[in-house]
């Protein structure tokens, strides 16, 4: 299936996007820009607005302060720029996770358009981000792909990096940012979207602009997920309740892939409340430094640094039919822990991970045979202290979202056609990674189809 569909990308879009030239409304003057949502995307979007000359640019950021979940990413952002590495490459990795199976969700394809502008759009993107002063300086092969191309990094430092120009451009009175301000209603005219109403401090107000929905994912509402994945813990935030899409199908644009959330399978669990419905990931980079998972058998059970989250996922029985997955342990040896200091200091702060003497001390404390949690950790295991916590299955991304093409323009339920004013990027538009997301492409989706709405809108010029 992924080799049928990996030809279709190739039918489809037989060369990787292009860097994106210097846009004609920057010297034409572009139109009024409103952007829904400040994480990566929406900074984005906004940023890519003022640079193509929009007259006015409105940043709405429901929340007190900016950064939504991007703020909460904790690993990096792919890019293609290494030799031997290529964008078709990396395409064939996304393809390959968008149809990996092992759990019972709705069958769901990435748009092979999308995928193209994904991968042929990452290096253009790396460049952007760095001009603005991010400092990308390790690179690791993250899981499910067959190249280095993961750009370590923390979400809340692009969220910083890009809000802090966002800023500059506000003093200077090219864009606004408007803090505690929820969207309620996309305005419309002659078929056209052309604003947005939104609450902020007891007042409803009116923003007019070609509109931008950055407004993030819907994993937080319940309703909105499949019954296998409804009970599961979820590591976003509140607030990440599909507001944006029902804005957009409001204005008569089209969904793709409903209910469609990626399971990642290490989200810790809180020894003070196990139960809790909110949890904090453990980074993929914790697996790819070298911690390994075991089962209650102190035995590993997967390949923690080649299997996709799915996969993994699956093994653990994320998706059997009780939703009760087995007991699962995030360990860590010496060299692992060390390398991934920052990571750890911060779990351990919470709580969430405890240093062990011995593997003999764990394996007691754990309640596993001693020898089977050594052969777990191989030669690591007499290296000294070890560091471990409990991990679950957790609900951690919205694949599905408001239907977009190639240009992040948010098309209609009807006919097909692109809604005019209307465009969309992030976790709040779907269709881009299929069943399952790379490690990496988070960020990545949020800045390529950012940039792309962002200009998109500007060129709208609906007012």
């Amino acid at each position: 299936k992924t080799a049928a569909f990996a030809q279709q990308l190739h039918r489809a879009s037989p060369a990787p996007a292009p860097c994106l030239p210097p846009h004609p409304s920057a010297m034409a003057g572009g139109g009024a820009v409103v952007v829904i949502g400040g994480g990566v995307a929406g900074l984005s979007a906004a940023l890519s607005a003022v640079e193509a000359g929009a007259s006015k640019v409105t940043l709405l950021e429901r929340e007190p302060k900016l950064g939504g979940n991007s703020g909460k990413a904790s690993y990096g952002i792919n890019a293609v720029a290494a030799s031997g590495d290529s964008a078709e490459a990396f395409a064939e990795d996304i393809l390959a996770a968008a149809t990996a199976s092992g759990d019972d969700a709705p069958a769901a394809q990435a748009d092979p358009a999308l995928v193209r502008v994904l991968a042929g759009g990452s290096s253009d993107a790396l460049e952007w981000l760095q001009a603005f002063g991010m400092k990308f300086e390790e690179v690791v092969q993250g899981a499910g792909s067959k190249a280095p191309r993961l750009r370590k990094t923390m979400g809340f430092q692009l969220v910083m990096t890009l809000g802090k120009k966002l800023d500059e451009y506000a003093k200077e009175g090219r864009a606004e940012v408007l803090k505690g301000a929820r969207a309620t209603e996309l305005v419309t005219a002659g078929g056209e979207v052309c604003g947005v109403r939104y609450e902020r401090e007891g007042e409803t107000h009116e923003v007019r602009g070609a509109v931008v929905i950055c407004s993030g994912g819907f994993s937080a509402n319940t309703a909105a997920l499949p019954e296998s994945r409804a009970g599961l813990p979820l590591t976003q935030g509140p607030w990440t309740l599909g507001e944006g899409s029902q804005l957009a199908t409001g204005a008569g644009a089209a969904l793709v892939d409903e209910g469609q959330v990626q399971v990642h399978p290490t989200a810790f669990v809180d020894p003070k409340n196990p139960s809790a419905k909110s949890a904090i990931l453990a980074s993929e980079s914790l697996r790819q430094a070298g911690a390994v998972l075991v089962n209650s058998e102190g035995r590993r059970f997967c390949d923690e640094r080649s299997d996709i989250a799915l996969t993994i996922a699956a093994k653990m029985g994320a998706f059997a039919p009780d939703a009760k997955p087995m007991p699962v342990w995030l360990v860590l040896p010496p060299k692992t822990a060390e390398a991934e200091a920052g990571h750890i200091g911060f779990y351990c702060s919470k709580g969430l991970l405890a240093k062990h003497d011995t593997v003999a001390d764990l394996a007691k404390a754990l309640g596993v045979p001693a020898q089977a949690l050594e052969e777990s950790l191989g030669a690591a295991a007499s290296e000294g202290p070890v560091v471990c916590g409990e991990v679950a299955p957790a609900v951690h991304y919205s694949l599905g979202g408001v239907k977009i093409d190639a240009s992040a323009r948010a098309l209609a339920a009807t006919g097909g056609a692109p809604v005019p004013g209307l465009f969309a990027a992030g976790e709040a538009a779907g269709g881009v990674h299929g069943r399952n997301r790379l490690a990496g492409n988070g960020l990545l989706e949020s800045v390529v189809f950012g940039r792309l709405a962002g200009r998109g809108a500007a060129d709208a010029r609906v007012v």
